[in-house]
């Protein structure tokens, strides 16, 4: 096991957050019922990284947010200003998970 260092560990939980943030906030103007189920995911996302430090096991998180990314959630949600934010947002993720494992 091999622990990764706590300013990776933090980077993670702050993309987390601010796409938590984001997510919350097009909520806020947009019906859209992509929402619901991307913040649910986002939560469980935040609360296993909270708890797990392990590279090997962010590692397979990282692998479920990208292909979650791609397969469901990288589409264009109104309003676009927003939108781009989240995209954004989840990029921040990917890129925080792939610099710590």
């Amino acid at each position: 096991m091999v622990t990764i260092r706590k300013d990776q560990h933090d980077a993670i939980i702050d993309a987390m957050q601010a796409l938590i943030f984001r997510i919350r906030e097009m909520k806020n103007c947009s019906a859209d019922s992509l929402l619901v189920p991307l913040e649910q995911e986002a939560d469980s996302w935040l609360a296993f990284v909270a708890s797990h430090k392990d590279d090997e096991e962010l590692r397979s998180l990282k692998e479920e947010v990208v292909a979650r990314f791609y397969d469901r959630y990288n589409v264009r949600i109104e309003p676009k200003n927003l939108d781009e934010k989240r995209l954004d947002a989840f990029e921040n993720v990917m890129s925080a998970l792939g610099s710590a494992c």
